[in-house]
C-alpha cells in the first residue's frame, strides 16, 4: 500500500480522510496541539518549519505522498497576523515542496475557493485568481509556488463540510448544534458556495491517487448555492425548525473582504476521472445516515 503523510494532522479534513482512507493506504498524521488516535494510522509530531528535520522524516518514513493540509483558515485571524499567516500558509509549503521535489514525493496541495474576485459563478481553474483578502493570496502564493518547482503535484479548490471531532466543529456541525438547541442563526443570502461532503471528497482524492493524475481541479459538489438556502436544506432533512434560520446580508456585517461567489466548475474533473456528483440534498441525506451510524466514534482524541 501507498504511505500517506498528512499535515494538519488532527484538522478536520485529515481526520475524515485518516478514517475513510486507512483500510487502502499507510497513513502517517502529523500532530500539533491536539493529540487524537484512530485505527490503522500512526501519529507523528514534528516542525515542518524545520527543513532539516522534515527532510529526515521524509528520508527515513518513506512516504509516497503529502498531503498538506495545514493551513490557518481564520480570514479575521490571517487579515490581523499576515506575519504567522504568511509562516504557515506559505513557509510551511515552501519547505514541504523542497522535499517532494527532492525524494520525487507527490505533493497535494488542498487549496480554496476564495481565490476570485467573485464576480461571475462557477470559476474554472483557467481562470484568473484575483485574491481579496490575505488569507486566499497566502493560499494562491502557495499554488505559485509548487507549480513553479513540481511537476508531480495536485493542488485541490474546494470547499467541504462534514463530521468534525469534538475539538473541531465543521459549518455543518455548526448549523446542526444551533438548531438542535434551537438557537437562532445567522446565515448570508448573498454569498454562493459550491460545497461538497468530505466523504465525497474522499472518494475523488482516492481516484485521483490511483490513477495517479497531476495538475489543478476543483473538487467541490455539483451545486451552487447560498449559505442561507443550505442551511434551510439541511434544517429541513434533519427534521429541525428552518424558521430559526435568519436571513441576513453580508453587507450588513463588518468582517474583511472575500468574494460574494465562489462557486466552482467541476467540468474538468469529470472530464478526468468517472465521478456521479450528488445533489446537497442527496449528501446531507447521506451525512444524517452517517452521523446516526455513530461511524466517527471511532475517532479518539488524547
Amino acid at each position: 500500500m501507498q504511505k500517506i503523510f498528512f499535515t494538519g494532522g488532527s484538522g478536520l479534513l485529515s481526520v475524515n480522510l485518516a478514517t475513510l482512507l486507512n483500510k487502502d493506504f499507510n497513513i502517517i498524521l502529523n500532530l500539533h496541539k491536539k493529540k487524537i488516535k484512530i485505527k490503522n494510522t500512526k501519529n507523528i509530531k514534528i516542525d515542518l518549519l524545520n527543513n532539516s528535520v522534515l527532510r529526515n522524516f521524509c528520508l527515513r518514513t518513506k512516504p509516497d505522498i503529502i498531503v498538506h493540509t495545514a493551513a490557518i483558515s481564520n480570514i479575521e485571524y490571517c487579515e490581523t497576523y499576515k506575519k504567522k499567516c504568511r509562516l504557515v500558509n506559505f513557509e510551511i509549503t515552501k519547505n514541504i515542496s523542497k522535499v517532494c521535489k527532492l525524494f520525487n514525493i507527490k505533493l497535494i496541495f488542498i487549496s480554496t475557493d476564495h481565490l476570485f474576485s467573485g464576480v461571475k459563478k462557477f470559476y474554472k481553474e483557467s481562470n484568473k485568481c484575483n485574491p481579496l483578502n490575505y488569507y486566499a493570496k497566502s493560499k494562491l502564493m502557495s499554488e505559485n509556488l509548487i507549480k513553479k518547482n513540481l511537476k508531480n503535484y495536485l493542488i485541490l479548490r474546494t470547499n467541504f463540510y462534514g463530521i468534525g471531532p469534538k475539538y473541531r466543529n465543521s459549518f455543518s456541525d455548526w448549523i446542526i448544534n444551533s438548531l438542535k438547541n434551537d438557537k437562532n442563526i445567522f446565515m448570508f443570502k448573498d454569498v454562493f458556495f459550491t460545497p461538497i461532503l468530505i466523504n465525497d471528497f474522499s472518494d475523488i482524492l482516492q481516484n485521483l491517487i490511483n490513477k495517479n493524475i497531476n495538475g489543478i481541479f476543483n473538487v467541490s459538489g455539483k451545486e451552487r448555492i447560498s449559505k442561507y438556502k443550505f442551511a434551510v436544506k439541511l434544517a429541513k432533512i434533519f427534521k429541525f425548525r428552518s424558521n430559526l434560520i435568519k436571513e441576513i446580508s453580508i453587507k450588513e456585517v463588518k468582517l474583511t473582504r472575500r468574494p460574494l461567489d465562489m462557486s466552482l466548475d467541476i467540468t474538468k474533473l469529470k472530464k478526468t476521472i468517472v465521478i456521479k456528483p450528488k445533489s446537497i440534498n442527496q449528501s446531507l441525506r447521506y451525512l444524517k445516515k452517517i452521523i446516526k451510524s455513530n461511524f466517527y466514534k471511532k475517532i479518539k482524541s488524547i
